[in-house]
């Protein structure tokens, strides 16, 4: 029997030195209404753990089933300070008129939170309402068990689908964006198409006043050009006009000599 307890001793050292690692310095805080906390294990000079209350060894009665049931729905807090390791289970007693009245308190004072919304809940407010209807639970569970299991149940299947409902909204949710942002991409293409063709536009603008001020000036220099032209024909002519005149004069002079 001795063998035995020393053997159960040792794996109960080992395992609280393979859970210590992952503890807490601090408890968990919770609306869930836990019992005082107990030490559960002192840490040796030499290393091992020795812990601190018996193992059970008599028949389980209905209300350690209880403990039990309540305790795999809501596993016992443990957290760590110095050499010891510290464990609160969670409470078998029934709610009292005071304590309900305070939970309902709080779950008030997070629903009405200035900083909350419709479907903005905060993720640690959220964590809270989530305490605060297992403490609900704890309660019923500890007079009517039955109920309190169905109303566990429903209450999963609640979070359930919240949770689908959620991932749903996120899906759209980024589904907007992601549309959102590819509108935003187009408009941004074509407003750049838009700045490219008034470039464009600005250019050709340049271009055909130059194209037309060359124009004008080329006209200007033909013009100019033609009156050059024009005036030298005209020089060139005189001479021809005034020997044309002086021909026709003596063809008249011969005219009248030989009418005579």
């Amino acid at each position: 029997m001795h063998s035995t307890e020393t053997s159960q001793d040792v794996r109960f050292s080992v395992n609280i030195a393979i859970k210590i690692q992952h503890l807490s310095t601090e408890p968990e805080v919770t609306l869930i209404n836990y019992e005082q906390p107990t030490l559960q294990a002192i840490r040796k000079p030499g290393g091992r753990f020795v812990p601190q209350k018996p193992f059970p060894k008599k028949p389980i009665p209905f209300s350690a089933k209880l403990k039990q049931l309540l305790e795999n729905l809501y596993p016992p807090i443990e957290w760590k300070q110095s050499n010891c390791v510290y464990s609160k289970t969670v409470s078998t007693t029934r709610g009292r008129t005071s304590d309900i009245l305070n939970l309902a308190d709080k779950i008030k004072h997070i629903i009405d939170a200035p900083s909350q919304k419709m479907f903005n809940i905060s993720e640690i407010n959220q964590k809270l309402l989530l305490q605060a209807f297992d403490e609900i639970i704890r309660q019923i569970l500890v007079e009517k068990p039955l109920q309190g299991l169905l109303l566990r149940e429903v209450r999963d299947y609640t979070e359930k689908f919240l949770e689908v409902r959620r991932s749903v909204f996120a899906s759209n949710t980024a589904f907007s964006f992601r549309k959102e942002f590819r509108m935003t991409e187009e408009i941004e293409t074509i407003n750049d198409k838009l700045e490219e063709n008034k470039a464009k536009k600005s250019t050709l603008r340049e271009r055909i006043a130059r194209l037309t001020e060359e124009k004008e000036s080329s006209e200007t220099k033909h013009k100019h050009l033609l009156e050059t032209d024009m005036d030298d024909f005209q020089n060139e002519l005189q001479p021809l006009i005034s020997e044309k005149r002086r021909l026709v004069t003596k063809l008249k002079h011969l005219a009248n000599l030989v009418a005579i």
